[in-house]
């Protein structure tokens, strides 16, 4: 992900001083710098913290919180696959992979290399990435077994 900022950021610069120093309308500089600032800026504020607390999980970015009760994981596991994703809504790239890939699956991930699957008993999908994710899976097991 670090990759994806760095070149976002470098072109996002780049973009605004080629505008700047080509002679284009004052207002198309303005317009173009905003689109640019409000994406990164979206894409920053919708980073997860992602803990453990209680009987499940929390996921809690700027705009949402949501709670994923242990009692209603049928499954979770480390999932450390890279393959193509297709992202129904969503950002990616850009600070991580947030929102919604491969028609329903939900997305928290900021380390595409540290994911963890959650399969839920409705049968939704979520990925998120954890710091340690065997520790993590491991964590959430035990919380679902007693």
């Amino acid at each position: 992900m670090k990759l994806y900022t760095a070149l976002y950021i470098v072109f996002s610069i780049s973009l605004i001083f080629y505008l700047f120093f080509s002679n284009a309308p004052d207002e198309s500089v303005y317009i173009v710098g905003f689109v640019l600032g409000a994406a990164f800026l979206v894409s920053y504020l919708m980073v997860p913290k992602i803990y453990i607390q209680g009987n499940g999980i929390i996921l809690k970015n700027t705009f949402s919180k949501m709670n994923i009760s242990a009692n209603n994981i049928t499954s979770i596991e480390t999932y450390p696959i890279i393959k193509f994703n297709f992202r129904t809504m969503g950002v990616g790239g850009v600070f991580g992979f947030f929102g919604y890939f491969n028609w329903g699956e939900v997305w928290y991930v900021t380390n595409i290399y540290k994911k963890v699957k959650i399969v839920m008993n409705s049968g939704r999908v979520f990925m998120i990435s954890a710091e340690n994710p065997e520790a993590f899976v491991e964590e959430i097991k035990k919380i679902i077994q007693s």
